[in-house]
């Protein structure tokens, strides 16, 4: 179940007790790290029902994504990408996947250290 509303290609993290919750790479929002720890990518949306994938290819049309570009989780938009890696202090650099056309990416979270 979603906390909040969201969207196909949100990324998400586990927020407790089967829910889920738009993540982010910067701890700054709420001083909490834990939405920062990724899981997946939102593929569907029903309500509050969320379906998501954690690995695999995920495709959404209204994207516009650059082939072969890595995509790193978004330290200022909740549940976005982007193409800059971080290296501000407090934030995460946490890769999601790699575009493999520009409307799909390959998902391949990896999570990395917080930068000091």
């Amino acid at each position: 179940m979603a906390d909040v509303p969201m969207n196909v290609g949100d990324v998400i993290y586990a927020s407790g007790d089967g829910h889920v919750d738009l993540a982010q790479a910067s701890p700054a929002v709420d001083d909490s790290d834990d939405k920062a720890f990724a899981i997946g990518m939102v593929t569907a949306v029903n309500g509050e029902a969320v379906s998501y994938r954690t690995t695999g290819v995920v495709d959404n049309p209204a994207w516009s994504l650059t082939p072969r570009a890595v995509y790193y989780l978004s330290p200022t938009v909740p549940g976005g990408l982007t193409t800059e890696y971080t290296e501000a202090s407090g934030e995460f650099a946490i890769i999601v996947g790699t575009a493999t056309s520009p409307t799909q990416i390959a998902l391949n979270i990896h999570w990395m250290l917080e930068n000091e």
